[in-house]
């Protein structure tokens, strides 16, 4: 049974034109789509794709592509090549159905072996031909979601992490298993690989592990029965890891924190850093093309980037119309990409070969001449940077209006004046005060009031009337005030009456005797 197949435009927006430079042309390169597929439902949780040996007619290395969502993993069987330019159906050559969501699952290398974790702590072995489980690592030491999952170099451990930041590792010939204390957070990323340690002069093998309180530990695993990890090195990151991604042959490691993604080598030094992302990176692939190192990362807003992994300057740069989920390509060249989106859509492109060519000059191929006149040409050069020293036009945005400035333009004295009283900003207040007396508008803004409301114009008038910078004001809204609720017979208003005489007594007397010790310096002056 195949899985529903949607058109290109009805599911999916286009990436954008690339440029017909080759420096920025990595992910163009990956021309119409090899198909569109909806995986149920449900949200793909992960890609992956895997290599098996040919057969004796046909020895060339098979590509299969599996796919997770729900609680189904779907296994596409050597995916074919792009025969035209238009999406081709796949069929799902076998689908693995578990019990609860799968929310991680890794294939391991040579025999189709699928280490599935989902929710509720459930971890299984599956054979991928038979479809029957071979192992169960599902007991009360498994407490939580399986987020990450790993198998060891030698195939025989099988490592998961969980949202509680507790590991669990388990011997797939005996059965036995284990947990140990990974970090604080969600496990988000198993690898393994052969690190260089501070005590050891040679590389070890072991794996790694980032967690959501932003570590990346490297581990080492035990030997007998109980196989127990210990951490051997880390890495602390300002927030928390996302996804960690490395090649098998590779002595790097690229991590996903923030809006960041992170090249480390053997001993998890940073070297190499990726830049110009506003959202969240979500996923993220090391991946040899064509013989080189790319780091192609997916964010939240559906942008995927390609970066050269040995300088990390940026490639390419293409976007979908939601957040990237997971992104693998296949190993041996990198024809293939998969991506999959928050939609429910995985979309799987190829790179156009030309007939009796590979490698590089493969991927090059003839450029076609753009035409005036014509959309390629309107849009050519649209994804090329800024040179050094380039000048860059920017139009300033409209300064954010505050909620005073929308009180005067709407006609909302009351409003504007009640606002700026309880800013206790007298710059504010007093603003506001000389726009509404040029407006004519003082007395309505006074007018109307309760008791609570006079008295705030009563403590501020207090404070500020006998001020040398904002008396002259202040005095402008005493009078207004005292204009308007000069006849209430209330005891609160009279006495607030009371208290504004009394200030303004003695700001008389000040400026007087101000006055007079000014006059007195100007004659010792001589003035």
């Amino acid at each position: 049974m195949s899985l529903p197949y949607h058109s290109s435009t009805s599911l999916l927006p286009p990436p954008p034109p690339q440029s017909s430079s080759s420096s920025t042309s990595l992910l163009g390169h990956f021309k119409s789509p090899l198909f569109l597929t909806t995986i149920g439902s449900t949200i793909p949780t992960q890609v992956q794709w895997s290599t098996t040996k040919g057969s004796t007619t046909n020895p060339s290395p098979k590509q299969d592509l599996y796919v997770s969502s729900g609680p189904r993993i779907t296994m596409f069987k050597n995916v074919p090549s792009l025969s035209s330019t238009s999406p081709t159906k796949m069929e799902a050559s076998r689908k693995y159905t578990f019990p609860v969501p799968v929310t991680s699952f890794t294939l391991r290398s040579g025999d189709g072996l699928i280490l599935a974790g989902g929710e509720k702590g459930m971890i299984r072995v599956v054979n991928g031909v038979t479809k029957t489980t071979i192992r169960t690592f599902e007991s009360n030491k498994v407490k939580s979601d399986v987020t990450s999952t790993c198998w060891t170099d030698d195939g025989k451990i099988i490592l998961a992490g969980g949202d509680n930041g507790e590991g669990v590792w388990g011997n797939v010939i005996t059965g036995t298993m284990g947990k140990w204390k990974i970090g604080e957070g969600t496990v988000r990323g198993m690898k393994t690989g052969k690190w260089s340690s501070d005590t050891s002069d040679s590389p070890l093998p072991g794996f790694i592990t980032g967690s959501g309180d932003g570590v990346v530990r490297v581990w080492s695993l035990g030997n007998g029965p109980n196989p127990t990890p210990t951490c051997i090195m880390s890495k602390t990151f300002s927030n928390p890891i996302s996804f960690i991604s490395r090649s098998p042959n590779s002595k790097i490691t690229l991590v996903g924190s923030g809006t960041s993604a992170y090249v480390l080598d053997s001993s998890l030094r940073v070297v190499g850093t990726s830049t110009g992302n506003s959202k969240t990176i979500t996923s993220g692939s090391l991946s040899t093309i064509d013989g080189a190192d790319y780091v192609i990362t997916g964010t939240q807003g559906g942008q995927i980037k390609a970066y050269d992994a040995g300088s990390m300057s940026l490639v390419s740069t293409t976007r979908y119309g939601s957040g990237i989920v997971g992104i693998d390509v296949e190993s041996g060249g990198g024809w293939r990409i998969c991506v999959a989106l928050q939609e429910g859509v995985t979309v799987v492109k190829e790179r156009k070969r030309e007939q009796g060519k590979g490698g590089e000059e493969g991927r090059k191929g003839k450029r076609k001449v753009k035409r005036g006149g014509t959309y390629g040409y309107f849009v050519r050069g649209m994804n090329e940077g800024n040179d050094d020293g380039a000048f860059e036009v920017k139009v300033d945005k409209k300064p954010k209006l505050t909620a005073v400035t929308k009180a005067v333009k709407s006609f909302q004295y009351g409003k504007a004046l009640t606002t700026a009283l309880r800013t206790r900003n007298v710059k504010e207040v007093t603003a506001v005060t000389e726009e509404l007396w040029a407006r004519d508008g003082l007395t309505t803004a006074v007018a109307g009031r309760t008791t609570e409301e006079v008295e705030e114009i009563f403590q501020f008038v207090c404070r500020y009337v006998g001020h040398p910078g904002y008396g002259r004001t202040v005095g402008k809204l005493a009078e207004k005030t005292i204009e308007v609720y000069g006849e209430e017979k209330g005891e609160d208003i009279r006495e607030g009456f009371r208290r504004v005489r009394e200030k303004v007594r003695e700001g008389i007397k000040e400026a007087v005797d101000a006055g007079g010790v000014m006059g007195e310096i100007q004659c010792r002056r001589g003035v």
